[in-house]
């Protein structure tokens, strides 16, 4: 949360006891939230800097899986569950979109 008065870059207000509260949106953590249990995908448009998984591999909750470079900053993207890489559908140096499926697993048995 922040208190900013006329800041054009808060995307979310709340009132409360007269006071007004801002929410300022991190797009990578919103990601990690959204992306559900089997895929890894873009939160953002980029370059992809390093693909640390292949298909077939068991990973865990939280291993590292890609690394996105976008707007000078480099963002680690985790598996969302334990389990085993179904596709690896980008590589190192593709550019991508936002939202782009970047890593599946295979479905939960």
């Amino acid at each position: 949360m922040g208190w900013c008065r006329g800041c054009a870059w808060i995307t979310s207000h709340r009132v409360w006891r007269g006071k007004l509260t801002f929410d300022i949106i991190d797009p990578v953590a919103r990601a990690d939230t959204a992306m559900g249990g089997d895929t890894v995908l873009a939160p953002m448009p980029g370059l992809v800097r390093d693909v640390a998984v292949t298909a077939g591999q068991t990973v865990q909750e939280g291993d590292r899986m890609v690394v996105l470079e976008a707007m000078k900053m480099e963002h680690v993207l985790r598996a969302p569950r334990d389990g085993t890489v179904d596709s690896v559908m980008v590589a190192t140096g593709d550019q991508v979109t936002a939202g782009a499926l970047m890593v599946s697993l295979e479905a939960d048995t």
